[in-house]
């Protein structure tokens, strides 16, 4: 097979044939654009001609792990982003209405312990004055965290250690955790300055996590009613409050996901301390 490709640099040339190895790269350009890749996109010869017969040309594992790297990446780009950002409205409704616990959602980190972490060191961060939009600056605000997976309700606490005279992280876990029910516990090792809790997944009676969510918040708002340390207001339809913008409207269970999450709050402790 052979291309003819037309020149205009002379009469004698105007039908120019390609060598059998340049129209085989032709051919293999038209490919790459009929399967959405680019010919530089850093896909190899090989690896793209694996691809299309089917096969691995042994790097199919290697690019699963980075891509899965990549996604990783992204993700907590998204959940540091949303910590920094709840992080500034906290700072914010302090200021104006003075007061210095909250509860609020997180939307990105799908009830894993592990980017509550994140989100709330993002929260906590000091604000720097060199950055043209403000995130973090949180640190000083007593904050009661929820998280709704696909498999659980996560919860996490943080009670600043000039606050824990007026409120204990671990008891404030303790009420909701109480209060809520549905074999919600509180792991082991949560102490007056941090605290985690879950509540597991149980469809057989509908207790799925986002729902429970709806109903562990207003227990954790009642504990700080009954603390005096939250306003009772008339006024209910002010979200702002709650901090958290959606207000009202997942990973594993068992020993194993217990044994990681005490693991996570170990790592708290510098935050707390």
């Amino acid at each position: 097979l052979a291309l003819v490709v037309p020149s205009t640099r002379s009469s004698s040339s105007q039908n120019r044939y390609l060598s059998k190895e340049r129209a085989h790269n032709v051919a293999r350009g038209f490919r790459c654009r009929r399967h959405g890749l680019e010919r530089n996109s850093g896909i190899s010869q090989y690896r793209f001609l694996a691809r299309l017969r089917g096969g691995n040309g042994g790097e199919t594992e290697n690019a699963d792990i980075n891509k899965q790297s990549r996604e990783r990446v992204k993700l907590l780009k998204a959940v540091r982003k949303e910590g920094g950002k709840k992080g500034q409205d906290l700072v914010g409704m302090a200021e104006m209405g003075g007061m210095e616990f909250f509860c609020t959602s997180l939307d990105q980190c799908d009830g894993d312990f592990d980017l509550m972490l994140e989100s709330l060191q993002a929260m906590n961060k000091e604000v720097n004055p060199a950055m043209l939009e403000s995130v973090g600056g949180a640190g000083g605000v007593g904050k009661m965290l929820f998280s709704a997976g696909l498999e659980k309700l996560a919860m996490l606490a943080h009670v600043p250690a000039d606050k824990t005279d007026k409120i204990s992280a671990e008891k404030w876990m303790q009420y909701v955790a109480e209060q809520t029910g549905l074999d919600a516990i509180v792991v082991t090792g949560s102490n007056e300055t941090v605290a985690m809790g879950q509540v597991p997944l149980n469809a057989s009676i509908n207790a799925y996590p986002l729902k429970v969510k709806d109903n562990a918040i207003p227990h954790a708002i009642a504990y700080l009613k009954s603390q005096g340390v939250f306003p009772e207001r008339d006024d209910e339809s002010s979200d702002i409050v709650y901090g958290d913008d959606d207000f009202p409207d997942e990973d594993d269970d068992g020993e194993d996901g217990i044994d990681r999450t005490v693991k996570d709050l170990e790592k708290l402790q510098a935050i707390g301390s």
